[in-house]
């Protein structure tokens, strides 16, 4: 067998295990996981399933690692056909699986915040208590009215204020804020 068609048996062996750890992680865990729109059912899918998602998390792990790999092989196998385009695609490979990773680093966090009541703790609140309203989603109905009221203003991310009715999204400098609120308060009622 020749170097070039050992090498691309590897990729083809790499893009099966991208496949199925990206395909479970993606296509399995994250619908059964993550609600979109309404937070408190994602927490409480996360607290009832917290092994599901630690396995989704490992599943992305391994399909960031293996897609770095694939990616480098296919550089191997194509930069004879074009040497800068094979180059592009690991530094767009590398990226991308810079960005999953950071996905999953909020995902596993997302878990520890929901699961771990030693968050609870460093705030000043008793951990059982802080476990049993968690499970019991004791202000499960107050989140879910937040976000509907969050979504019906428009608010899809922090941070977001509003300043005399007019939405302000993201980082804005201090300086620009005060000059909005005294324009508001100069503004005729």
């Amino acid at each position: 067998m020749s170097p070039r068609k050992g090498l691309a048996r590897i990729a083809g062996f790499l893009w099966l295990v991208v496949g199925i750890s990206g395909g479970f992680a993606q296509g399995f865990m994250e619908p059964k996981m993550y609600a979109a729109g309404n937070a408190a059912a994602t927490a409480a899918n996360v607290v009832a399933n917290p092994g599901l998602v630690r396995l989704g998390v490992v599943a992305e792990l391994v399909d960031s690692t293996v897609f770095i790999f694939l990616a480098m092989t296919l550089y191997i196998l194509l930069k004879h056909v074009h040497k800068s385009v094979a180059r592009a695609m690991v530094v767009l490979v590398a990226l991308s699986t810079g960005v999953s990773c950071l996905n999953v680093v909020f995902e596993f966090e997302g878990l520890r915040v929901a699961t771990d009541s030693a968050y609870a703790a460093a705030l000043g609140l008793d951990r059982a208590a802080f476990a049993r309203c968690v499970q019991e989603r004791r202000f499960g109905p107050e989140v879910e009215a937040d976000v509907a009221e969050a979504v019906a203003l428009g608010v899809f991310g922090t941070p977001t204020l509003f300043v005399n009715g007019r939405r302000v999204e993201g980082l804005v400098p201090v300086a620009e804020l005060r000059s909005m609120i005294a324009d508001a308060l100069k503004a005729p009622r």
